[in-house]
């Protein structure tokens, strides 16, 4: 199993953190975004529209860290907590990972990238949706311990890594008490691997 990557990207964050919860091995290839390596024929005709992570497993070949997140327990941990065991569990989960492609996308995760990349004009706007997810997600939070119920799954998984590294885009959490002690339990989970703040990548870029 190959993992492509970059160690600033919160969707290939959610792919190690799903790889090491199941106690998956796979090699892992760090693509030089800086430099443009994944614009390049070899690494499109993986993935054509030039994103990490993209994972190759045997004769697999999946880009889209939430399609990729669901093969590997489907396929490695099937009717497990994290995907299942019902199809109404799946379908909440579901719900969860569409919020992590859509509303995270648009919210803490652009206005990190556009901070960190000095795309400023995009901040403020995504400030906003940020701001409008965490609370929503909070007020969920108050009811229960995880995202979808009283077990972790994708969905908690799925949303770490953007939600951790928010104050890199000018989002500060300590308003969100709930959410700040559900990153404690996530961070307590077996197998945890932590997303690195963006200083020590570009320190050691």
């Amino acid at each position: 199993m190959i993992l492509y990557h970059h160690p600033i990207s919160g969707n290939a964050h959610k792919v190690k953190l799903t790889l090491a919860v199941l106690k998956l091995e796979a090699e892992q290839v760090i693509i030089n975004l800086p430099a443009g390596e994944h614009k390049e024929d070899w690494f499109k005709a993986l993935n054509p529209f030039g994103q990490v992570p993209v994972l190759r497993d045997g004769d697999v070949t999946l880009f889209d860290s939430q399609a990729i997140i669901k093969y590997l327990v489907q396929t490695y941990a099937p009717n497990s907590q994290w995907y299942g065991p019902t199809p109404k569990r799946q379908a909440r989960i579901d719900q969860f990972l569409a919020v992590a492609a859509e509303k995270l996308a648009a919210g803490p995760a652009k206005a990190r990238s556009s901070t960190l990349f000095k795309r400023l004009e995009h901040v403020p706007p995504a400030q906003q949706i940020a701001s409008g997810l965490l609370s929503t997600l909070n007020d969920i939070l108050s009811q229960q311990a995880w995202l979808v119920d009283d077990q972790p799954s994708l969905a908690d998984l799925a949303h770490y890594a953007y939600i951790k590294r928010a104050p890199e885009g000018g989002i500060e959490l300590s308003e969100y008490q709930n959410i700040l002690a559900w990153l404690t339990r996530v961070e307590a989970l077996e197998g945890f691997i932590a997303m690195p703040e963006a200083k020590e990548i570009f320190a050691g870029a």
